[in-house]
């Protein structure tokens, strides 16, 4: 796990890629689950349309667990995205992109997501495919 983030001058496949969003996926649900059931057990005051709502000082726990988890996953989810852009033979400041309304998020998708990246090495170091290939004793091209 530790590989796929650090260092940030290393490259991911699309595979390691994927892998990391389906994690942030689960993270964010399983953040929001653990949120649901904290407040129902944890004391709170009823709306007048009988929702339950944490607030006051039983809501800091909230903000500050809610605020780690996306620091956390901003952060790596910026790191991942460099490193898939170095496989693509590109740096990192391509990520500003997706500052673009609408195109720039789906230009990001399509370039990190779905693009293969460089055969051999490149300027950010050796094909992941190729260590992949033979940590595991495979021969195939998948990418």
């Amino acid at each position: 796990m530790k590989k796929l983030f650090f260092p940030t001058a290393n490259r991911i496949t699309r595979k390691q890629f994927w892998m990391a969003q389906v994690g942030y996926l689960v993270v964010s649900m399983v953040t929001a689950l653990v949120f649901m059931l904290l407040g129902r057990i944890i004391p709170n005051q009823a709306t007048e349309a009988g929702e339950y709502s944490v607030n006051g000082f039983a809501a800091i726990p909230f903000a500050i667990i809610g605020f780690g988890v996306s620091l956390t996953m901003f952060i790596s989810g910026i790191l991942v995205g460099i490193k898939r852009f170095h496989d693509r033979d590109k740096g990192g400041g391509w990520l500003f992109i997706i500052l673009i309304p609408i195109v720039g998020q789906i230009w990001l998708l399509v370039e990190l997501g779905f693009l293969a990246g460089t055969q051999g090495q490149n300027r950010f170091g050796p094909d992941p495919r190729s260590a992949l290939q033979a940590a595991s004793g495979s021969f195939s091209v998948a990418r």
